[in-house]
């Protein structure tokens, strides 16, 4: 029993210390940056294609997309309010199957701790969902992520 409350302890000053917890979250000195937006957008395009894929065909399959080459930049320099700081992103993907491949733009929009929205053209807003029987949001439409 003592060691347990020794354990909670050492646990509790490390959250401390490290600056997690309930004061943690807070604004950084830079929201992203072009390398780790395009390792993010990459992930989370992988994970909605997931998404759509499942959907679609009731088959869960998480690695369909084999490669997600991201390219984004800044559309405007870096915001000094809370508002969304603005970047363009380009993906070139390719599934598992070679012989599907493509190219999807994103629009998006990255909060001051960083999270990001991204909306796109490259795809259509709604899919069939099979579970459903009915057409439903497509999840490579609007991308949500906070890396």
């Amino acid at each position: 029993m003592r060691r347990r409350g020794w354990h909670l302890a050492v646990v509790a000053a490390a959250v401390v210390l490290m600056g997690i917890g309930p004061g943690g979250c807070h604004k950084l000195d830079h929201r992203t940056a072009p390398q780790k937006l395009d390792q993010a957008m990459s992930k989370a395009f992988k994970r909605a294609f997931a998404a759509y894929y499942r959907m679609t065909t009731e088959r869960p399959r998480s690695r369909i997309v084999s490669y997600a080459k991201t390219t984004c930049h800044p559309r405007e320099p870096v915001p000094h309010s809370d508002r969304g700081w603005r970047w363009f992103c380009a993906i070139r993907w390719i599934r598992r199957d070679p012989t599907t491949a493509g190219t999807a733009t994103y629009g998006v929009e990255v909060d001051p701790r960083g999270c990001f929205q991204a909306s796109s053209a490259s795809f259509p807003p709604r899919a069939y969902e099979l579970v459903l029987h009915r057409p439903a949001p497509n999840p490579l439409d609007h991308i949500r992520s906070c890396p």
